[in-house]
């Protein structure tokens, strides 16, 4: 992205019917522009077709809910870390009690506080016992608590002692997000396949939460010179595991350990038979999401919101994270699969994750009336 370029920081809503001050920082608003994660983008476009002004914030302060007059009506947190972690102990401290501080006054000056709990705890953090406390502060002092699926609500009810306003509503699809027009020809002519391989794939990026050292030692046991592995996604800023500095000597693996652009995107889903997801802890996954959109089938653990989302469809296939040889299992029944089928099941599934649904949903949890 061009540094010169200034994104707004809302959805452009004019004449609101409620302001949303939106944790999640300015270019998410504009994803096509920023390269972003596209979740907070869509959810405002529609949003904006409810009258309701998202303004993105960075996820640094909430020292506005200070101002005369009131400058939102909701404040809706996704990612909390930035808001209260400091690398200097001292200064974490102080900053934590004043994120419990300014949410307590935030509620009794009449916010509406909403949070989506994407996942449970972050999964890279300075300090564990912030990460908990800081939950718990959330918890308590949320009006709505969204999760996206019922295995996350169970979760939220069990861990942090959240059993009301808890709000199951799914994450939305992305298949809008992505151009979606390339062939599997000319996929695989990019990225040197041969039009007989299976492939399998990874997408997104490579942290030690994600398994891919584990995908790449299973995929090396399987016979077959037809096989293939595609990997695709940077290796976040936390990550300093193996392949930071490790060559994969199987031909097999094409390594592709960069950012990948949203154009090419397409070309990652479209090279694919089956995009595998080895997560070892998760509770929502975008990757998934995005795949169901281009029609590519899952192979994923049982993990989280997974099972829900994958379980009692033939979009993919999932397997028990527990059982040491379950995944090496789930590779090679993935070749087994009517893959035609799949990818029907797999469009199916994305076509009930629209987004003018989804916006309704967070709308009751906004303590907003909803057009019939």
């Amino acid at each position: 992205m061009d540094d010169a370029v200034t994104l707004p920081d809302s959805n452009g809503v004019e004449d609101p019917a409620a302001r949303v001050a939106f944790f999640w920082g300015p270019p998410s608003l504009h994803w096509q522009v920023s390269g972003a994660n596209p979740y907070a983008g869509l959810l405002a476009q529609a949003l904006a077709a409810h009258r309701v002004r998202v303004e993105a914030l960075p996820a640094t302060s909430l020292r506005f809910v200070w101002r005369f007059p009131r400058p939102y009506d909701v404040i809706h947190m996704n990612w909390l870390p930035l808001l209260y972690e400091h690398p200097n102990p001292l200064r974490a401290a102080f900053r934590l009690f004043g994120f419990a501080f300014l949410l307590l006054l935030a509620r009794l000056r009449g916010f509406r506080l909403v949070w989506t709990m994407h996942n449970v705890v972050p999964h890279e953090q300075l300090r564990r016992s912030h990460g908990e406390l800081a939950r718990r502060i959330v918890t308590t002092l949320a009006h709505g608590v969204i999760c996206h699926c019922e295995h996350a609500r169970t979760v939220l009810a069990r861990r942090f002692g959240r059993r009301w306003g808890a709000y199951v509503i799914p994450h939305g699809s992305f298949a809008d997000a992505y151009p979606s027009q390339a062939t599997r020809a000319e996929a695989r002519r990019a990225f040197d396949i041969p039009d007989d391989a299976f492939v399998y794939g990874f997408f997104g990026n490579i942290r030690a939460y994600k398994g891919v050292e584990r995908l790449i030692e299973e995929f090396g046991a399987l016979e077959g010179g037809e096989l293939r592995l595609l990997i695709a996604g940077a290796l976040h800023p936390n990550y300093h595991g193996p392949l930071s500095d490790q060559t994969i000597e199987d031909p097999r693996v094409i390594a592709h350990l960069r950012h990948v652009a949203d154009e090419e995107v397409q070309l990652v889903m479209a090279a694919v038979d089956v995009l595998v997801l080895p997560f070892l802890d998760t509770l929502t996954s975008g990757s998934a999401i995005l795949a169901l959109g281009h029609g590519t089938p899952v192979v994923a653990p049982r993990h989280g919101c997974l099972e829900e989302l994958l379980g009692s469809h033939a979009a993919g296939l999932t397997y028990d994270a527990a059982d040491p040889d379950a995944l090496r299992a789930a590779l090679l029944d993935a070749r087994a699969i009517d893959l035609a089928a799949a990818r029907a099941a797999a469009r199916k599934l994305d076509a009930a994750l629209g987004w003018d649904a989804i916006a309704r949903q967070t709308l009751a949890v906004y303590g907003l009336q909803t057009e019939a």
